[in-house]
């Protein structure tokens, strides 16, 4: 990558920000890649954030303690953490 040049592409004169919307819409690999990264970040907010909440309320439905029920949503969180 370090080859390749760093373009930015000037928006035509007169043209605003939102005319440009349909020709991103028109992009199947723009969209794609769109697509794939907007679901991605829903995956690592469903899994960093509701997943040990989610997991905790499950201990605690299935007769568990509060204490173990959170230590182990404390666990999941630091293990969220150290993935990153």
């Amino acid at each position: 990558m370090r080859q390749t040049p760093n373009r930015v592409h000037p928006r035509p004169a007169g043209e605003s920000l939102l005319a440009a919307v349909p020709a991103v819409w028109r992009n199947r690999r723009g969209m794609l890649s769109i697509w794939g990264y907007t679901f991605h970040n829903w995956e690592l907010l469903g899994l960093w954030a509701w997943l040990p909440a989610f997991l905790t309320a499950a201990l605690l439905l299935q007769g568990r303690s509060a204490e173990s029920a959170l230590m182990f949503a404390g666990l999941t969180y630091l293990a969220n953490i150290a993935e990153v």
